[in-house]
């Protein structure tokens, strides 16, 4: 038994947060309305993936998803103000996405909020690229290119 490994406990919560912030980073964004200085968060996803969404707004416990028109796609949207604050603090620190962070930094301004900076994505227990996969992501081999032993097409 090697003693020397290093045992990292899960924590559920914490990887969801992570695997929100991909999703957030693909899919999502805020929206700062400059009359009322109002905050809302937005997912659009194309109607296949309408789980991804309903799962978001069964866990928040709030929102509301609706179909766009003239669009096969999903919007989940969040205007409460204790919602964004509590989207703000799952976020916090996990997004990636330059323009995604330049939003989310107004965001935190009006919030009276601090930003914490993002750290490499190095932890390979991050769910963070699951929910960037989950939102714009596609994972495709090149058959062409791989050796007869890496091939998963016979011959």
């Amino acid at each position: 038994m090697n003693t020397n490994r290093k045992i990292m406990k899960i924590n559920p919560e914490e990887k969801w947060n992570e695997w929100f912030a991909g999703v957030t980073d693909g899919d999502g964004c805020f929206y700062i309305s400059k009359k009322e200085k109002s905050i809302s968060y937005e997912i659009t996803v194309a109607i296949p993936d309408s789980r991804l969404v309903y799962d978001i707004k069964n866990k928040l416990k709030a929102g509301s998803v609706h179909k766009r028109s003239n669009s096969q796609s999903l919007r989940y949207r969040v205007k409460a103000k204790a919602v964004i604050q509590d989207i703000a603090n799952r976020l916090n620190g996990k997004l990636h996405n330059k323009t995604r962070l330049a939003q989310f930094e107004q965001v935190c301004k009006l919030l009276n909020m601090h930003v914490i900076q993002p750290t490499a994505l190095i932890e390979p227990q991050s769910a963070y690229l699951a929910g960037l996969i989950d939102s714009d992501g596609t994972l495709a081999i090149n058959v062409s290119r791989s050796t007869a032993e890496d091939s998963q097409v016979s011959g």
